[in-house]
């Protein structure tokens, strides 16, 4: 049986869990707000992509949940799931340097 899974409202929660912070932190190198915006400046990731980011590091509960928790949730294979947030990820990194040296 599928344990439910928070299922956040919007892609980014509007209060993200501290821990959740710090994962993002320690990931990317910068302040989750850095991360936002370029989420915001990438219209090509959909919601699905970023629900996964959101899941991976906890955002919503602080719970870090795996490619395996989140595959079963969305009907997808755990390769699949990695993939989109491999994918994610790097198109955030760019789009994260692209605004902190342009503004």
């Amino acid at each position: 049986m599928r344990k439910p899974m928070p299922n956040p409202a919007i892609p980014i929660p509007e209060h993200v869990h501290q821990s959740g912070q710090d994962r993002v932190q320690e990931a990317y190198g910068v302040d989750i707000h850095f991360v936002v915006r370029a989420i915001e400046s990438k219209p090509k990731i959909d919601a699905r992509d970023i629900t996964i980011l959101v899941l991976r590091f906890g955002l919503v509960d602080g719970k870090v949940h795996t490619y395996k928790e989140i595959a079963e949730y969305f009907g997808l294979s755990r390769q699949r799931v990695y993939q989109i947030d491999c994918r994610t990820y790097a198109m955030l990194r760019g789009a994260v340097k692209k605004i902190m040296f342009v503004g």
